[in-house]
């Protein structure tokens, strides 16, 4: 699973050029394919983060507990939501 900067560098790759050459023209199939890609991991990566900040943080933080550690405290962020779909779907024609 790639960490969220490593996921920002590959939606760079797809942005990067066309904002050099103009964002008025369509993506590629490689840039469509890129990003398509990017969003997977965004959603595995979201989906991870969350579980870990659930579950996971209040068992580990059972076990610093039981052996007279301090629990982990993690401020509230941001909502977290993964994308709803990773299929690039152009848009019409005009």
């Amino acid at each position: 699973m790639l960490p969220f900067y490593a996921i920002n560098g590959v939606f760079n790759t797809v942005l990067g050029p066309l904002t050099q050459n103009g964002i008025d023209m369509a993506p590629t199939k490689s840039e469509v394919e890129t990003w398509e890609s990017g969003c997977m991991d965004l959603t595995a990566a979201v989906n991870s983060w969350n579980t870990m900040l659930g579950a996971e943080l209040v068992s580990f933080n059972s076990l610093l507990t039981q052996n007279n550690l301090t629990p982990l405290k993690i401020a509230p962020s941001a909502a977290r939501s993964a994308p709803s779909a990773c299929t690039f779907v152009p848009s019409a024609k005009r």
